[in-house]
């Protein structure tokens, strides 16, 4: 091909493993398997991938298109006529609970390079009822990239729950390949043509539209392929699934919570906390910078001969360090004062 030539005339390079580690290494009973997971298969989409690209080049050019118009994405979304849409969005943090907008929702349809970008950043009631019908409507299938977030910050934000996620690609990858890393930057670099393009810096809003637009591109182009191979893995996929919409709704219920009590339990804790550590200090007080906080201090003070405890430390760590993990000092109690004040810490 005469795009993309790289070093000496060579347009591609595909790294991958050499054929003999498979062949020599299925004989010896080693070799043949990486992280848990044989090789061969990965080995297999590799060479295929490279016949491919003998006769066709890596066009990776992502149309987009930006809108906060209805009409457009009205448009864009209807009639289905039976498409699947990739969904991604975009917010100013990971942390669900501290998220109150969305900066933008992107949308691809399969059969098509071009990703619809809806600017949420200030909707119309109009916008937000096309988004929510179209988020609810169960003739709609939506394939989304770890749901768990995306469905759990529409919920959160905008009061609406997916309807029809046929697809989680994160998760199917961890059915797949649980050896695998499941990032969608990943899963793009295996399954399809994509360059990187996964990073936390976007200048303006239109270099984080563009961003969006290869999220669902990649996210649509990856549920194609991993549908062609979910058939042995069919019935964690399900579960998983069912696991996925248990624990969406239980993230929306929540748990309830008896703030006063919690505050009553707090001080109660807080107090014999301070009372152990005042008890421990008058026992190291040879040391005034000791601290239980620290693995050095603690094994002092229990171990050393010029501790106050001076016991026989239960177990090792690999390095032949005294081992101050929590079931190695439970094996200690009753053996000193200090190792009750500590249990109380």
């Amino acid at each position: 091909p005469g795009a993309m030539v790289g070093l000496d005339g060579v347009p591609y390079i595909i790294p991958t493993m050499h054929p003999s580690l498979i062949l020599r290494g299925a004989d010896a009973g080693k070799g043949a398997a990486l992280g848990g997971q044989f090789i061969a298969p990965a080995v297999i989409e590799h060479l295929r991938k490279a016949r491919h690209l003998l006769t066709h080049d890596a066009n990776y050019d992502v149309q987009l298109q930006i809108t906060s118009d209805p009409a457009e994405v009205r448009r864009y979304l209807y009639p289905t006529n039976g498409r699947t849409f990739a969904v991604d969005i975009e917010t100013a943090s990971a942390a669900v609970s501290e998220l109150d907008a969305i900066t933008c929702g992107g949308i691809c349809a399969d059969g098509t390079t071009t990703s619809l970008v809806v600017d949420t950043r200030e909707a119309s009631p109009e916008l937000l009822a096309i988004m929510q019908y179209f988020l609810e409507d169960p003739d709609a299938p939506k394939v989304l990239h770890n749901r768990l977030f995306d469905e759990a910050v529409f919920d959160r934000v905008w009061g609406i729950q997916v309807q029809n996620t046929v697809a989680d690609t994160m998760m199917r990858q961890r059915a797949l390949f649980p050896d695998e890393p499941a990032k969608l930057q990943w899963l793009a670099a295996r399954y399809t043509y994509a360059p990187p393009w996964k990073t936390t810096h976007h200048p303006t809003f239109e270099d984080l539209a563009i961003y969006n637009a290869r999220d669902t591109r990649a996210t649509i182009e990856i549920h194609q392929i991993q549908q062609t191979q979910i058939a042995p893995v069919e019935t964690v996929v399900e579960v998983d699934s069912a696991c996925a919409g248990i624990a969406l709704q239980m993230m929306s219920d929540g748990v309830r919570v008896n703030f006063d009590r919690l505050r009553e339990i707090e001080a109660v804790q807080v107090a014999r906390r301070d009372t152990a550590l005042a008890a421990m200090q008058e026992i190291t007080a040879d040391r005034e910078d000791w601290s239980p906080h620290k693995s050095k201090d603690l094994i002092w003070a229990l171990f050393d001969g010029t501790g106050p405890c001076r016991l026989v430390p239960p177990t090792r760590t690999e390095t032949g360090a005294p081992s101050t993990a929590k079931d190695a000092l439970s094996r200690l109690r009753g053996a000193h004062p200090f190792v009750e004040h500590l249990a109380n810490f």
